[in-house]
């Protein structure tokens, strides 16, 4: 099986993986406090220093991809879009104001998530691989593979490495 949307390729079924709770979330390598330029900055133009410190040292949670139960989707999207009307809209060419990932992060360490599964990121179920391939590589068959030989189900942002991109699309044609 090997799919792909614009930023995502599905080289197994990912609902394999699934362990059945509201919300099945994955992180990311980093802490919030290891990434100021993004998740640190979002959250502290959100919120305040105050809600930041009380979440820098958790994991990122991506916001980027997602699965759970019909009501706990549900549920993320009713608190993201009540959440998202406390903040102004934006004049293109600005930055945002609201961040859904960053508001994710803030509700999971609230407690307002319903039951939620945290899967780390280069597991059997995704692999997310932003600015670096970590210990990431393409294996004979044009797979991504952990330096473990885990073969994410998901891989998410490969479309930031040309390399990458142009390996999938390869692979793409011939299958």
């Amino acid at each position: 099986m090997f799919f792909h949307s614009r930023l995502l390729i599905y080289q197994n079924n990912p609902f394999y993986f699934l362990v059945g709770d509201e919300l099945e979330l994955t992180t990311e390598t980093k802490t919030i406090g290891e990434c100021p330029d993004w998740n640190s900055r979002w959250i502290l133009q959100m919120y305040n220093q105050d809600i930041l410190n009380s979440v820098k040292e958790q994991k990122i949670i991506c916001g980027g991809y997602m699965c759970g139960s019909r009501e706990g989707i549900s549920k993320l999207c009713e608190l993201i879009i009540e959440e998202s009307k406390r903040y102004p809209k934006t004049q293109p060419g600005y930055p945002p104001i609201f961040v859904d990932q960053a508001a994710m992060n803030v509700f999971y360490k609230q407690g307002k998530l319903p039951s939620t599964t945290l899967h780390p990121t280069g597991g059997s179920f995704v692999a997310t691989i932003g600015s670096s391939l970590g210990t990431t590589k393409l294996d004979e068959e044009g797979f991504l593979v952990t330096q473990e030989g885990i073969r994410p189900a998901v891989v998410h942002q490969y479309d930031r490495h040309p390399q990458l991109t142009e390996a999938f699309n390869k692979r793409l044609s011939t299958s």
